[in-house]
């Protein structure tokens, strides 16, 4: 009986994640599995002869190409209970799985890994079981797979089933030629001895090289390929085409023969050997009954080779019979140029200092009040002026007038609500810093103030959740930490709702009043503290008198004085409201003169109106030409990478599987993206890439590099991003652990 191998059609194939149990990944190029990740493969046997029978199928193999090995261990194959579809499988729809049918090892990447399902396969053909495809599991190992999307590697499942032919088929079969001529003579025979017939009984295994696999027999049979001829003709060379047969009703010129067998010589662990490829090994012969097979010894892997002849005894020789025509070796070819090194990215500007806040005014030093709540750091008011109402004193810190009379430090009452986050003032705009909340800057002729902390990478003007305009045109001045006052104390009028004093002339008298604070916020161990920097912890409120880090305010005294102190918990109040704080008017003033912010609400719903001066009028622009463009970094980001995500933020950190909102930077007024450069410190080489559209229609586009392990690379060209369309970037081929990935796009 002879054998024939067959390739069954791959038709489906995808993974499946715990972690994402509604995401469908039928459309990527690698087969996940482990760590959450189960992989199916699914295949047509239509390609087995008519009638096939479950009898007939000797082996079938399924074999997989591993191009990533994360964490290596061993894989469990089980058949797949029910049907399913590649375009829309996920963990939360998938198949039952039955019991595992057989396990293989996965040590490494860049090798084939191979599972004998013969069981499975002939269940399949026999009709016990219904083919729905075979899953790949692991429970220790993170590996991936080729999927048949995989473009770069190019290895896709398959199932290799060999048949033992002779009675396939649907015509009658032949009746068997006489035993004359045999392909191999004596013990090293491998299908490619002279025709001495006499001694063609002697080679024992050498039947296999005369008679083919039968292929499906109809009335007129088909050209043997490697076949013997009839009794009487001579024994051609291995691998040659024998004589056409008779009609199959005669059978006088025996089966038709399979696929020949090409005699390769002697065993080579470099070369790539075809079905079909004899070689000699170790004394013995073997064919090849795989495609695709490389470096696998023929002694010790039976999924790729089958003895052919073994090393026998001496016997007698016979006649040396024509060597078979030698095939042409395939030319080798040329390798690849090396990759040309990518340039490396320019270091990014250092992000703006943050701009220092204005100080406090000097105010007179009075007796002791009751202690109120941190105020607010006001802008410093004109000094000593009778009967005009002042700008906003220093910070309440508790203290108060001697007199009670109007001066630039009004006292903080008792019960005043604690005042609104002053502005900062923090120069041009820069995506390399972390804004806090009240933060002020410029970009593109506008200011904006920062409505969130943690405000980091969010362009002014395309990110209204984190940004709020405060002046349209011109450049923000240098706006003080003002905000609204807290609550009128006891004694006097605040500076900045009081009727004219009785004795503003007091103010000039006065001594030198407290510095101003600046508020830290809650007192943390890892933050340097400078004198006047005021924190809170636990439940009050601390004062640095000398410069400290990790100095716990309520231990160090030498360090901290105590401004407010928690008290006891007293009886429930009546509910009260919430102090407010809203932006009134913006107003542009002439250019060079000072900033200013009133309070035309009161203290607990304050109403900030701004007035700030004019920028100078651009050096381009002036003429309403056309202005020149200006070129640069627009956006820089740095990202932890793996494949458990597919697309990325070009200017915040988000990602995620599937290519949402999240990941989508607007660009309002377009641009052309020019450049498209990549750092990576990913295990093995990624394909990186720029998409421009719209969010149900992005695209890639032709700016696109492939960085290696910790090396860097750069695309050139020139992408046009119309006005009001998205960008994003996708990032392929990343391993399962998370490594670092840092991306520049620069857009004209």
């Amino acid at each position: 009986m002879a054998l024939q191998a067959q390739q069954a059609t791959l038709v489906g194939d995808a993974h499946v994640s715990s972690a994402q149990p509604t995401v469908n990944a039928g459309g990527l190029s690698n087969l996940n599995v482990g760590n959450g990740y189960t992989a199916l493969v699914q295949f047509d046997l239509g390609v087995l002869p008519a009638g096939t029978t479950a009898s007939q199928i000797t082996r079938a193999v399924l074999k997989v190409y591993c191009n990533r090995a994360d964490t290596p261990g061993t894989v469990a194959v089980q058949v797949v209970g029910s049907s399913w579809s590649e375009g829309t499988v996920t963990y939360a729809t998938l198949p039952v799985l039955g019991a595992v049918v057989e396990t293989g090892n996965v040590s490494s990447a860049g090798a084939f890994v191979t599972f004998d399902v013969t069981s499975t396969v002939q269940s399949w053909v026999s009709g016990s079981v219904a083919n729905h495809g075979l899953a790949l599991s692991s429970s220790a190992g993170t590996v991936q797979f080729d999927s048949k999307e995989n473009i770069q590697t190019g290895h896709a499942p398959e199932l290799e089933i060999a048949l033992a032919v002779g009675t396939v088929g649907s015509g009658a079969t032949g009746a068997t030629g006489a035993t004359g001529a045999t392909g191999v003579t004596g013990a090293t025979g491998v299908g490619v001895a002279g025709a001495t017939g006499a001694t063609g009984a002697t080679g024992a295994t050498g039947a296999m090289g005369l008679t083919g696999a039968t292929g499906a027999a109809g009335p007129q049979g088909v050209q043997g390929i490697t076949g013997a001829t009839g009794p009487t003709g001579a024994t051609g060379a291995a691998g040659l085409n024998g004589a056409t047969g008779a009609a199959g009703a005669t059978g006088a010129t025996g089966a038709t023969g399979a696929a020949g067998l090409v005699w390769e010589g002697a065993y080579s662990t470099s070369t790539n050997y075809a079905l079909g490829s004899v070689v000699s090994y170790g004394g013995a012969s073997y064919v090849s009954i795989a495609a695709m097979n490389m470096g696998q010894p023929p002694n010790i892997s039976p999924a790729a080779w089958s003895l052919l002849a073994a090393q026998g005894g001496s016997g007698v020789q016979g006649a040396v019979g024509p060597t078979g025509a030698t095939g042409a070796v395939g030319a080798t070819g040329a390798a690849g140029p090396a990759g040309v090194q990518g340039v490396a990215g320019a270091t990014g500007p250092q992000g703006p200092a943050g701009a220092q806040g204005l100080a406090g005014a000097t105010g007179p030093v009075g007796a002791q009040g009751p202690q109120g709540l941190q105020g607010i750091a006001g802008q410093a008011g004109a000094q000593g002026i009778q009967g005009v109402t002042g700008a906003t004193g220093a910070t309440g810190i508790g203290l108060t007038g001697s007199t009670g009379a109007t001066g630039p430090s009004g006292a903080t009452g008792a019960t005043g609500s604690t005042g609104p986050t002053g502005l900062n003032f923090m120069g041009v705009y820069s995506s390399n810093f972390n804004y806090a909340v009240g933060a002020v800057v410029t970009y593109q002729g506008t200011s904006y103030v920062s409505e969130v902390s943690g405000n980091l990478a969010q362009i002014p003007g395309v990110s209204p959740s984190f940004w709020q305009v405060l002046s349209a045109q011109g450049v923000t001045g240098a706006t003080g930490p003002t905000g609204a006052t807290g609550g009128t104390g006891g004694t006097g009028l605040t500076g900045l709702s009081g009727p004219q004093g009785a004795t503003g002339a007091t103010g000039s008298t006065g001594s030198t009043g407290a510095v101003g604070m600046n508020f830290r916020s809650a007192w943390t161990s890892a933050t340097n503290y400078a004198v006047n920097d005021a924190v809170t912890f636990a439940n009050s409120t601390y004062i640095a008198l000398a410069a400290n880090s990790n100095a716990e305010p309520d231990t160090h005294p030498q360090s901290w004085e105590i401004l407010a102190e928690a008290g006891g918990a007293g009886p429930t109040g009546a509910a009260g409201t919430a102090a407010t704080v809203a932006v009134g008017t913006v107003t542009t003033l002439a250019a060079g003169s000072q900033a200013t912010v009133t309070n035309s609400g009161t203290s607990s719903a304050a109403v900030l109106n701004f007035g700030i001066p004019q920028g100078a009028a651009g050096a381009t622009g002036s003429g309403g030409g056309t202005g020149s463009t200006s070129s640069g970094t627009f956006a820089a980001m740095y990202h932890p990478v793996s494949f458990n995500t597919l697309y990325y933020a070009v200017n915040s950190p988000n990602a995620s599987l599937t290519e949402t909102a999240s990941v989508l930077a607007w660009v309002p007024l377009g641009c052309t993206a020019t450049q498209l450069s990549v750092y990576s410190q990913q295990s093995a080489n990624i394909t990186v890439t720029l998409r421009v559209g719209m969010p149900s229609s992005m695209a890639n586009t032709a700016l696109s590099c492939q960085p290696s392990t910790n090396g860097s690379c750069t695309s050139t060209g020139s992408v046009t991003v119309s006005a009001g369309q998205f960008v994003d970037l996708t990032i392929t081929s990343a391993s399962g652990t998370s490594a670092g990935v840092w991306t520049s796009l620069q857009c004209q």
